[in-house]
C-alpha cells in the first residue's frame, strides 16, 4: 500500500490498469528466475546462475536495484512471503534489498538432508539430480529454439507420498524449434519447415552468448557483473 497513491482493496482496476498477456521468464530455475524478476536484468548479467545451494557463499549483489527498492522510493510499503533463494546469508536477505517484511524460507524446501522417502540422507543415498539444472532456451515472439542440453522433469516419474518429493526423470533435450502459439505443449519440432527462423534465432543466441556468456559452452560474457559474496572474515 502506498502512502501517496490510494489503492482499493481487492483486484486492481482492470479497465484503467495495464493488462499483460505475454510473459517471459528469464530462466526456468529458482534463483535465476527470481533475480530477473526482482531486478529486470538477465540473471547471467548479475552473476546469478541456476539455483543457489544451502552452502553457497554468494547471492544478490547490494549494488543491484530491486523492484522493492524502487517502490519504496515511491512511498510503498513492501513485503515478500515464500521462498527467497537469492542468498541465505544476512547481507543477501530481503530486508537488505528493499523489503520491509519477510516471512519465508531462504532456499528450496527440498534442499535439506532428507531423502525422497523422508529418511535422513546417508552416504548411500542417491541425490545426483541436484548436480544439474535445465538451461534456458531462446524465445522470440511465438518461436522457441531449444539447444541440446541435459534436463530433468517430473513427467513420466512417480510422485512422492505424504508430502515428500519424488525422484526426477533425467533426460536430454534435442535441438528443436517450436511454434508456441500453435503448439504450447512443445510436441512438434518444426525446425525443418522454418530454417530461416532457426538461422535468425541462432544469430540472436550467439549475440547473447557474447553479451551474457553460456554455461553449456563454458563462455563468460563481456557484460556481466559480479554477484554478492561473503567476505573471508565472515565465513
Amino acid at each position: 500500500m502506498s502512502s501517496q497513491f490510494p489503492v482499493s482493496n481487492g483486484s486492481l482496476d482492470y479497465v484503467s490498469g495495464m493488462h499483460f498477456t505475454h510473459f517471459y521468464s528469464a530462466q526456468a530455475v529458482c534463483s535465476a528466475s527470481r533475480a530477473a524478476l526482482l531486478t529486470g536484468c538477465y540473471p547471467n548479467r548479475i552473476g546469478i546462475h541456476g539455483a543457489l545451494m544451502p552452502w553457497s557463499e554468494n547471492g544478490i549483489n547490494e549494488q543491484e536495484v530491486t523492484i522493492a527498492e524502487l517502490l519504496k522510493e515511491k512511498g510503498y510499503a513492501t513485503a515478500i512471503f515464500g521462498k527467497w533463494h537469492l542468498g541465505h546469508h544476512e547481507k543477501f536477505l530481503p530486508l537488505q534489498h528493499g523489503f520491509d517484511e519477510y516471512i519465508g524460507i531462504p532456499y528450496s524446501n527440498d534442499m535439506w538432508p532428507v531423502d525422497y522417502d523422508g529418511t535422513p540422507v546417508t552416504d548411500t543415498s542417491s541425490r545426483s539430480w541436484k548436480a544439474k539444472y535445465p538451461k534456458l532456451p531462446l524465445r522470440k515472439d511465438k518461436w522457441k529454439l531449444i539447444f541440446p542440453h541435459p534436463t530433468r522433469s517430473y513427467e513420466g516419474a512417480l510422485p512422492g507420498n505424504d508430502g515428500w518429493p519424488g525422484p526426477y526423470a533425467q533426460d536430454a533435450a534435442e535441438f528443436a524449434l517450436y511454434n508456441l502459439r500453435r503448439d504450447a505443449g512443445e510436441r512438434y519440432d518444426v525446425k525443418e519447415i522454418y530454417p530461416e527462423i532457426v538461422k535468425e534465432l541462432q544469430a540472436l543466441a550467439e549475440k547473447a552468448r557474447t553479451d551474457l556468456g553460456d554455461d553449456l559452452q563454458e563462455r563468460t560474457g563481456n557484460n556481466v557483473r559480479e554477484c554478492g559474496k561473503i567476505e573471508e572474515e565472515n565465513k
